[in-house]
């Protein structure tokens, strides 16, 4: 079901804790920050603080299924932004940030 066709499913919006009734309700975007040589930094904000972050990398989007490896550490959320820093960034990898029940 998606109650406000926004086309996330209201099960994904119950994870991500945001409100499937409201279209304007939904994951925040991750902003690339300008790190460091050698580092990349990802923000979420804002977040909950009733749900775990994280951040996933894979190297083919066509594998079926898909395989995406966490870079630890998760982090529960603040209400405002999450910071993860990424600094084994291997060749051809691809990243995506996601958000989980404790």
């Amino acid at each position: 079901m998606n109650s406000d066709d926004d086309g996330q499913p209201d099960i994904a919006e119950y994870i991500a804790d945001t409100q499937p009734t409201n279209g304007a309700s939904y994951f925040p975007l991750v902003v690339l920050t300008n790190p460091p040589l050698g580092a990349m930094v990802l923000i979420v904000d804002p977040t909950s603080t009733a749900r775990v972050y994280g951040v996933r990398w894979t190297t083919n989007l066509l594998a079926t299924p898909q395989i995406w490896t966490l870079i630890p550490p998760e982090k529960t959320g603040t209400g405002s932004a999450v910071n993860f820093t990424v600094t084994n960034d291997g060749p051809g990898r691809i990243y995506r940030t996601g958000v989980r029940l404790p």
